[in-house]
């Protein structure tokens, strides 16, 4: 994402022939070869840790996005939200490039060599150096596609976040396959409440775009010192074509998979800024990202969980399965919730929240919320298709997706960002969820036995929406504020949904119980002098 090890044993692999006396050095690696084996109570402690952080993180970086949102909203136009669009989108095309993947495949294998890390180390940088040059080169050509002069310095000035990235990409991978989830949500934390309050501070002086620009160089630069200072690995100066090349399969599916990932949620905003110009954007832009960035964000940890887990899991079909079902039922016990309720106070929250000139945002927020939980559980699916070496899947089922999205983003340029956003539902929900359907056929869960797995979260979560719009019903019919009724439906929403979870859903309760209560026990055994957590190591 470091020599940090997770809990568990080092074991040796059996020591290859070299071919001829050039393979000796890369044979003497090989044999020296680190594989991480997790012991069944490990394992578990390992993935139980990994969803409480997983928790932690997306409460906090949800709160230091919300504070952040209502903050920069107030203070930057609809167009200054468009122009750091253009430049962000160009970018963060490049930016899926700059590790090839290789990242993913050091925490995919089981047996990962000194030399591995850091050929994928130094090869990663090199890519990152080569993008923010090629950036910055093409800013002038970038700048004429959106017809907006503007955005040539915030392309350069972004273009700098790739070369740093690419710096803590081999470190990230590394505390990730350990699994130390509890180092990677420190600076996960860390770095977001840091750019929040960058980006603010741009903003307040002026900056306009370049607040959003600068939220991004910190947050990055933030992360990649956090992670050399957390993790004890550094690279030496070794490079191999032979050790790239044993991660180049899984690298490249990954690389495809995610650019086509990329494609798909983001060439609406280029054809948007391209054709509809930069204010339609910024509203396209802000309404993705009250709706589909904070809660699919949600999913990510969680997938960041379920992929390192899985991979040590992939010969345990079974294990894998009940894994994969409790992840997808406690995601979607936050998600789907929270997308409901949305939905129903969406133009008091925008009036509210953001103001009046966000108003035109109300009808492209709705529709895509209908977008959010599929596309989460999509996410989860993958990771699990990932840990089971289908990443030539996961890519072929990406580029049919992105195919038909683009195709449906053109279409609906005609009506406008309302269009293109209900063009993007229309394709991509049936998509997402034929992913889902393949874990589970994969995994060999049956359709009804996940359906019973989810009901009462679905049915929870169905009928706190209908109580809040009843609620919001009566107090639009008395005239109440739009600040009041956004209060009383959100507390009702809150009270319904949680005594309908606890009285209904009890097996969702029960996760949430016995994941605080085991965080409790290991944080009072940790301050036991002389007492060691369970599954820990020495």
């Amino acid at each position: 994402m470091g020599a940090d090890r997770g809990a568990g044993a080092s074991g040796m692999t059996q020591p290859r022939t070299p071919a001829s006396a050039a393979g000796v050095q890369e044979a003497a690696d090989i044999q020296r070869a680190e594989e991480t084996v997790f012991e069944p109570t490990d394992l578990q402690s390992s993935v139980r840790s990994g969803l409480g952080w997983s928790v932690v993180v997306s409460i906090v970086v949800q709160v230091s996005r919300i504070v952040s949102s209502l903050v920069l909203v107030r203070l930057l136009s609809p167009s200054d939200y468009g122009l750091a669009s253009m430049a962000m989108v160009v970018v963060a095309l490049v930016s899926n490039f700059q590790d090839v993947g290789f990242g993913a495949g050091l925490i995919q294998r089981r047996t990962i060599t000194e030399t591995d890390r850091s050929t994928v180390f130094w090869a990663t940088a090199a890519l990152g150096a080569f993008s923010t040059l090629i950036l910055i080169g093409l800013s002038v050509p970038i700048a004429d596609f959106f017809n907006e002069p503007q955005v040539r310095n915030l392309v350069i000035g972004l273009s700098f976040t790739l070369f740093i990235g690419s710096l803590g990409l081999t470190q990230g991978a590394l505390v990730h396959r350990a699994m130390n989830f509890r180092a990677t949500a420190v600076r996960i934390i860390v770095a977001n409440v840091g750019a929040t309050v960058a980006a603010i501070a741009v903003a307040a002086a002026g900056g306009g775009a370049w607040a959003l620009i600068a939220y991004q160089l910190a947050i990055t630069s933030l992360i990649t010192v956090l992670l050399w200072q957390l993790a004890a690995w550094r690279p030496r100066f070794v490079f191999s074509r032979t050790s790239l090349k044993r991660f180049s399969g899984f690298g490249f599916n990954v690389l495809g998979a995610r650019g086509l990932d990329f494609l798909q949620t983001n060439v609406d905003n280029i054809l948007v800024g391209r054709v509809l110009g930069p204010t339609s954007l910024g509203l396209y832009t802000v309404s993705y990202n009250v709706i589909l960035i904070p809660l699919g964000r949600l999913f990510q940890p969680i997938s960041g969980v379920l992929f390192a887990a899985g991979s040590r899991l992939q010969d345990d079909r079974e294990r894998l399965a009940r894994l994969w079902i409790r992840a997808a039922r406690g995601a979607l016990a936050v998600i789907l919730p929270a997308v409901l309720g949305l939905l129903v106070v969406t133009p008091d929250f925008v009036h509210v929240v953001f103001g009046s000139k966000w108003e035109d945002a109300v009808p492209v927020i709705r529709v895509l919320g209908f977008v959010t939980v599929a596309y989460g559980l999509s996410m989860l699916a993958d990771n699990v298709l990932l840990s089971l070496d289908k990443a030539n899947l996961v890519f072929r089922l990406r580029l049919l997706n992105t195919v038909l999205a683009i195709g449906a983003f053109v279409v609906g340029l005609q009506w406008g960002v309302v269009g293109v956003a209900a063009s993007y539902a229309v394709v991509t929900i049936p998509m997402n969820l034929w992913r889902v359907f393949l874990a589970n056929m994969y995994l060999g869960v049956s359709l009804p036995r996940f359906a019973r797995s989810l009901a009462r979260t679905v049915e929870a979560s169905l009928g706190m929406a209908l109580i809040c719009w009843f609620a919001r019903v009566g107090l639009s019919d008395g005239n109440a504020r739009p600040w009041v009724q956004l209060v009383v439906v959100v507390a009702t929403g809150i009270v319904v949904y949680g005594a309908w979870t606890y009285l209904r859903n009890r097996e969702v309760v029960d996760d949430f119980v016995s994941l605080i209560a085991r965080r409790r026990r290991k944080s009072d055994s940790a301050a036991e002098p002389g007492v060691q957590p369970a599954g820990s190591s020495n």
